[in-house]
């Protein structure tokens, strides 16, 4: 009997201790960590260290449904995941100001009474579960000071209350940020206004945290001097795009859909975009596709991209050495990386998947988009300043002849070269290139369905600008309104001498045939995209009467558009 009543006491003391331990680790119902953010790799990523560092918390993401989408592999990290277009329906996440706002909007939105917010390029070395205790007698906890000069309050991590003063810093900021978004992007100076505005009003208690708790560009989970206010600790948060963490494993690459995948859009989670112009590869001219290139360097501040230009490289040691660096330095949401050489030229398995400094635990999931010519671009201002006599006489004595064409021989006009560009990416389709031309066409079409997410046409640039912002909305919106206002369309060459015009389509009826069917694509995309009534009608105008109206621009440029004259 008092060896039964031993093992009783044991059991019951066992219980008891099993049952407090929960009680200090499981978390509340009504606290949580909470992540609003377009990159759902960083996000992911963050998420899976939060749960080894708290196995029990309670976590929830707000994003748009692209980026949602993007997550959804990794879903299992998250406890709730909330969709902006449903908890937001006033903000629109087709404008790059509408990624910002969420997050403002988003604060208010945690399903929690006491909330800590991360921002998507943190890294939580060590729990920072007690910031939930310091909130029973504050409304908000957060650090101050950050990188460069920033002495202010900072929002990248920060803990809150459910409170009336902490749901009105979150209003302030937001009507605050409203006023000056369209000048100024940053929303931290407007979050300073914000909780100014609050404390001399209503009323707001903060503390104010020792930076180790947000450590900027502070990249290993060690002791440091390197803090602002002093502290010599080991960081509990870091905060930084990359991190030295070789104990991390990488996260699977997220899913990325084909070409030929109706209305595919993706969120911000691919960090590595690759923009290639296959004319430059060609013809080593960097005029053409420089409309493209200036719009998106004026676009990178907005919507937080690095740009790297490869465009006039072609040897595969300086490629890999450029996008190597471009990748190690940049500290932005993506990298926009412009080139002409054809996909299959460098191993980007291999050059991604590198660790050089721990850094290739970091995702970058590269995606392909690119811009073609209209056929006859590529030959245009060589065929109208060139004497035509010695190309008539080659056409005259080579008529029988196919490959190469004259247009190859005299003027290095090269046959069919989008064909031979795209179906250099396959080992399979360049063998039937060079010995059987029947169906190549198809299987071009299958190297631009596996390695293609977008393809834009020169010649409809506003509808290629269009499709680019609905595929990758966080890297690309507002894109169409910084490109030049001018009306662009295809024309046919007015050649001095008509029949060169039907022997070069003869030479190059394959571009002609792919041409056709990427132009159909586009116009097919298209009613995907909400607001793709106007830029069919700007893309389609031709020989119709038209005027210039002003159009209203939210943007720093003024424009003007040519729309249809007035019935």
């Amino acid at each position: 009997n008092s060896r039964n009543m031993l093992i009783k006491l044991m059991l019951i003391r066992f219980v008891i201790t099993v049952v407090l331990f929960s009680s200090l680790y499981w978390s509340r119902p009504d606290e949580g960590y909470l992540f609003i953010s377009s990159r759902a790799d960083e996000v992911t990523f963050a998420a899976r260290r939060l749960r080894k560092v708290s196995p029990f918390a309670n976590i929830t993401f707000i994003a748009d449904r692209w980026t949602l989408k993007d997550a959804a592999s990794q879903k299992f990290l998250f406890d709730l995941m909330l969709a902006s277009e449903d908890i937001m329906e006033d903000i629109s996440m087709h404008d790059s100001m509408g990624f910002r706002l969420q997050k403002l909007r988003g604060m208010t939105k945690s399903p929690y009474k006491r909330t800590i917010y991360m921002d998507s390029d943190t890294y939580i070395c060590h729990s920072i579960d007690d910031l939930f205790h310091i909130l029973d007698n504050v409304d908000m906890a957060m650090t101050w000071g950050g990188r460069r000069n920033h002495t202010g309050a900072s929002a990248g991590v920060l803990a809150y209350s459910s409170t009336p003063s902490s749901m009105a810093v979150w209003a302030a900021w937001e009507n605050i940020y409203r006023l000056i978004m369209h000048t100024n992007r940053r929303e931290q100076p407007a979050f300073q206004r914000a909780l100014a505005h609050v404390t001399n009003t209503i009323g707001l208690r903060v503390r104010k945290l020792p930076q180790t708790y947000n450590c900027r560009n502070i990249r290993k989970c060690e002791p440091t001097t390197i803090l602002k206010d002093g502290t010599l600790d080991t960081c509990k948060v870091l905060h930084a795009h990359s991190f030295h963490v070789e104990d991390e494993p990488k996260i699977e690459a997220m899913q990325i859909a084909h070409y030929d995948e109706k209305c595919a859009v993706y969120g911000g989670t691919h960090r590595l975009v690759f923009f290639f112009q296959p004319e430059l590869y060609r013809q080593k001219n960097i005029r053409s596709s420089s409309i493209f290139v200036k719009a998106l360097t004026a676009l990178k501040v907005d919507n937080d991209f690095s740009i790297c230009d490869l465009r006039t490289l072609d040897d595969d040691v300086t490629i890999r050495s450029i996008l190597h660096r471009c990748i190690m330095q940049s500290n932005k949401y993506a990298i926009i990386a412009f080139a002409s050489f054809p996909p299959n030229k460098v191993n980007l398995e291999s050059l991604l998947s590198s660790d050089t400094k721990g850094y290739g635990a970091r995702q970058y999931a590269p995606v392909f988009i690119a811009l073609v010519k209209h056929p006859l671009q590529r030959c245009e201002e060589t065929l109208r300043t060139n004497d035509h006599s010695e190309l008539l006489a080659c056409l005259s004595a080579s008529a029988q002849i196919k490959s190469p064409s004259c247009f190859e021989r005299l003027l290095g006009c090269k046959d069919n070269a989008d064909v031979i560009w795209f179906c250099g990416a396959s080992m399979e389709c360049m063998m039937k290139l060079k010995f059987d031309l029947s169906g190549i066409i198809e299987d071009v079409k299958a190297v631009i369905n596996q390695l293609f997410i977008a393809i834009g046409i020169d010649t409809r640039r506003l509808s290629s600008s269009a499709e680019f912002e609905r595929v990758l909305p966080s890297h690309f919106l507002r894109l169409t309104s910084y490109l030049p206002v001018e009306h662009t369309r295809q024309e046919r060459i007015n050649f001095l001498v008509p029949n060169i015009q039907e022997a070069y389509e003869r030479a190059n009826a394959l571009d002609y045939e792919l041409y056709e069917y990427l132009t159909v694509r586009l116009k097919e995309r298209q009613k995907c995209h909400r607001n793709t009534t106007l830029k069919e009608s700007l893309d389609d105008l031709v020989s119709k009467p038209s005027t210039l109206y002003r159009m209203p621009h939210r943007g720093r440029q003024k424009k003007y558009i040519i729309l249809p004259r007035p019935p």
